[in-house]
C-alpha cells in the first residue's frame, strides 16, 4: 500500500501497488509508464543497479505503479 496525505482536503488517498518493474535507463519502453492514465494512479521512479561514475548514472530504473483504491477522511485520532 501507499498512502498520500492531503492536509488541505483532510483526506488520505490509499493506493494499491499494481506493478513493480526494473528497466534499463535507456529502454525506450520505459517511458510508457509515464504516460497519462484513465485511472487515478501514482508512478514512482527511482534509480537502481550499477552506478557508472563516468556517466554519473545508474544502469536501471525501478518503477512502481499504484492505483487509488480508497479515500479516507482524516479523523481527530489519525489526522
Amino acid at each position: 500500500f501507499l498512502i498520500l496525505r492531503d492536509n488541505e482536503q483532510r483526506e488520505h488517498y490509499v493506493y494499491t501497488v499494481t506493478e513493480v518493474v526494473s528497466v534499463r535507463w535507456n529502454d525506450p519502453n520505459g517511458v510508457a509508464y509515464l504516460r497519462p492514465s484513465d485511472t487515478a494512479i501514482v508512478t514512482l521512479v527511482t534509480c537502481e543497479g550499477a552506478f557508472d561514475r563516468d556517466a554519473n548514472n545508474y544502469s536501471n530504473r525501478r518503477i512502481v505503479v499504484a492505483e487509488m483504491t480508497d479515500i479516507v477522511p482524516f479523523t481527530d485520532e489519525a489526522g
